[in-house]
């Protein structure tokens, strides 16, 4: 069984068993019980010390840090990118290359047909994990304002 990935009133690691699955910004955390209804990458972040801090939220608030310093880019793409990328949390890399690094893990090759974005016949297709597919150029686009699919509505 896993330890509960909460934190107590006390700033300290909650000690029992992690039962339930809670997704916290996309990140799939065990928690108790107790812990089940609050956000824990939230709760974890308000603390100054990171000494009892699980791995998995560190990598998150690490990577949140990195990326969320680029003004260009809105909360939601942050949130996206981070849920997405917080295992390189590790990796010295600017966070331009994050950007690319997590367009290239949602984005695959599609086969050239219209956008329906832009309505126009596309040779650069690009197919979202859903299985829609846009023009490269849209989809991009569309993702930094808005973290999900056009279509189905699907958080990438």
């Amino acid at each position: 069984m896993y330890q509960c990935n909460g934190v107590t009133r006390k700033h300290n690691r909650c000690t029992f068993k992690g039962k339930y699955t809670q997704n916290a910004y996309g990140v799939e955390l065990r928690v108790c019980k107790h812990h089940k209804e609050i956000n824990s990458i939230h709760e974890w972040s308000l603390h100054k010390s990171i000494t009892e801090t699980p791995h998995q939220i560190l990598n998150y608030l690490r990577m949140f840090s990195r990326v969320y310093k680029n003004e260009d880019l809105g909360l939601p793409f942050v949130l996206a990118v981070c849920a997405k990328l917080h295992h390189l949390a590790d990796l010295r890399m600017p966070s331009d290359f994050l950007v690319d690094v997590f367009f290239d893990a949602i984005l695959t090759h599609g086969d050239n047909m219209e956008c329906p974005v832009c309505m126009v016949d596309v040779s650069n297709a690009r197919t979202l994990e859903c299985g829609h597919v846009f023009c490269d150029d849209c989809i991009r686009t569309w993702i930094l304002e808005k973290p999900n699919c056009p279509m189905c509505r699907k958080c990438v």
